[in-house]
């Protein structure tokens, strides 16, 4: 199966995220003698850009390739650091990610981000002239597939707790909304909670409008004719 390939800089990363990763990639090109550092996420069927440093990726802000079968596969199953010396930009595994097409990059480092013995994501560090990687930038690069591995997974599912927090807390505040507009109707109407339950849910339908939209609406018409009763009680004072 080809892996479709979307570079859209921290799109599903916070800004915290983004911060932990940052100073890696700037150790990484001052460790090596690099130009460019790219870390991406493996979701899926997508390898999606989540951080760059040095060299920018692309010219281009959006970016979509599809890695070939067998580029594929590769990426998805390999746990060993691959070094390029010379012609990194043609290499069948590399030679469609976006910093490749745009820098040409002669020499390349691909260490593969691993979490429990699998591949969640992959950091390519290149060079633009072509050159030997030396033993100790290479165990320097190996060294960190783990650590960096690690913090992407814990990254993302922080990332997903804070979208599931986010969620409960608009669907909370969505039914302390609609409670507020639903004592309002039953104060000035004498109705049930179900009836006034009932008439938003109607009016919502109807006008194919959000009940919170419709909430809203029967809470700003109630703080109006409250202040039209208030009025001649300041005037008076």
């Amino acid at each position: 199966m080809a892996i479709a390939l979307n570079v859209i800089l921290g799109r599903d990363f916070g800004t915290s995220h983004l911060q932990t990763f940052a100073p890696f990639l700037e150790l990484c090109l001052a460790q090596t003698n690099s130009q460019g550092a790219y870390l991406y996420r493996l979701e899926r069927d997508t390898l999606q850009l989540a951080e760059s440093s040095g060299r920018a990726a692309s010219a281009m802000e959006r970016f979509e390739a599809a890695l070939s079968t067998q580029a594929a596969q590769w990426h998805r199953e390999n746990l060993d650091a691959v070094f390029l010396d010379r012609s990194a930009w043609s290499d069948w595994r590399l030679e469609r990610f976006p910093e490749f097409l745009h820098n040409r990059f002669e020499a390349a480092a691909a260490v593969p981000l691993a979490e429990h013995g699998r591949v969640i994501g992959l950091l390519h560090v290149c060079r633009v002239a072509a050159a030997p990687y030396q033993a100790r930038e290479r165990a320097f690069l190996r060294s960190l597939g783990l650590p960096l591995g690690s913090l992407a997974a814990h990254a993302e599912a922080r990332v997903r707790l804070e979208s599931e927090v986010e969620t409960l807390s608009r669907k909370l505040a969505e039914r302390k909304l609609l409670d507020r507009a639903k004592g309002i109707l039953q104060a000035r109407f004498q109705w049930t909670e179900e009836e006034a339950y009932l008439f938003l849910r109607r009016s919502s339908r109807q006008r194919r409008t959000a009940m919170r939209l419709i909430a809203q609406e029967v809470i700003a018409q109630e703080v109006i004719a409250q202040e039209a009763l208030d009025e001649p009680l300041r005037a008076a004072q």
